[in-house]
């Protein structure tokens, strides 16, 4: 199991509760963050997003406290895993890291992606990218960019020339920082105030950026990622090979992909005993992995599931099969058996047996 402690950031920015939203505008910026974990009285009270800030645009100045929220918290000898699974339900991008009621780190997306880069192999962009979405012209305003952007629910737009061809990539924050102003006056914030007529009249070809290349849609992934986590990238846009835009890959796509694919290869399945078929093997593979969700749900902790199959011989028990199955979870083995004529059927019925077992040790109803 690897651990939160592996990969946490120790440099923690926090904000107390009674601060104002231009100081964490201003510490945001600085620090080119966009999470920052919220405490009163010194103890941990919750975290505020660039993304709550954003939707200010157009409202009065506020404090902290105001839109903070409470997101998942993790403790430093928790699985990564954990940290993943949290972020996926939750749909936040960094979760602080808790001793008690003190916060000593905070985990990102990108720091989970950092460390299971590898696990994507031979994936490729178009196993994961988002096809047709994410589109804004360049003579569309920022009113229209902000609202399609509230709508599709991401953070980025691709920005087409009136060819429809790709011209660059339009952020929330552009639009963020042309309609709000404010200047750090000698370490304090000066005026801040959300300028909403600017949505309507400054338009996208003033504000989009050029800088930020597509990647192709049979680019691997591996090589992919490793662009956006050096340049901390959270989207690219997805071309074919005539430049012709396709999508959108976001590093949240990934964060689920990997889910996916970890899931996929975290437990080792061996049969052993009577020679099956190609055929025989692929059907039992996929009833061991359609069962062992249920199984999954109640503990993250299985290593791996031993099959050993041998015909019974005795002519009041023609065709049948004795299977037997070591499941080993957290290091310790659970061994069952069970005769029957049909292997799938069988193999269900052990799973179902292991399913009770951990029902009883974990206290699930």
């Amino acid at each position: 199991m690897k651990t939160i402690s592996k990969i946490m950031k120790k440099k923690v920015f926090t904000l107390d509760a009674d601060e104002t939203i231009q100081k964490a505008i201003s510490l945001m910026e600085k620090e080119n963050i966009k999470e920052i974990p919220i405490t009163e009285n010194n103890k941990f009270a919750g975290m505020i997003t660039f993304y709550e800030i954003a939707r200010l645009i157009g409202y009065k100045p506020q404090k902290v406290k105001s839109i903070m929220f409470m997101p998942p918290v993790v403790l430093k000898g928790d699985d990564i895993l954990l940290a993943l699974k949290y972020m996926l339900k939750s749909g936040v991008e960094a979760i602080p890291v808790l001793e008690r009621e003190t916060i000593i780190g905070i985990v990102s997306e990108y720091d989970i992606l950092k460390e299971y880069l590898n696990d994507f192999k031979d994936e490729r962009v178009i196993d994961f990218f988002r096809p047709n979405i994410g589109t804004i012209s360049e003579r569309d305003t920022l009113q229209e960019a902000r609202r399609r952007m509230q709508f599709e629910r991401i953070d980025r737009l691709a920005v087409l020339d009136e060819n429809s061809r790709l011209s660059g990539t339009l952020l929330l924050i552009d639009i963020f920082r042309h309609c709000f102003v404010y200047e750090d006056l000698k370490g304090k914030m000066g005026d801040f105030r959300g300028e909403i007529d600017k949505l309507k009249t400054k338009r996208v070809k003033d504000v989009y950026r050029r800088d930020i290349k597509p990647v192709k849609i049979d680019d691997k992934i591996t090589s992919v990622l490793k662009k956006m986590l050096s340049t901390n990238i959270k989207g690219l846009p997805v071309v074919n090979n005539k430049n012709e835009y396709l999508g959108i890959l976001l590093r949240k796509d990934l964060l689920a992909g990997l889910s996916n694919l970890i899931e996929q290869k975290g437990i080792f399945v061996n049969f052993s005993g009577i020679k099956l078929s190609k055929e025989e093997l692929l059907d039992l593979q996929s009833v061991i992995k359609d069962q062992i969700n249920r199984i999954i749900y109640l503990t993250k902790n299985i290593e791996r599931i031993d099959v050993h199959i041998k015909p019974v011989h005795d002519r009041e028990k023609e065709n049948r099969y004795l299977i037997q199955m070591a499941v080993m979870i957290a290091g310790e083995d659970f061994h069952m058996e069970e005769e029957g004529w049909d292997l799938i059927f069988t193999i269900q019925k052990l799973l179902k047996k292991t399913e009770r077992i951990m029902r009883d040790r974990y206290g699930q109803a």
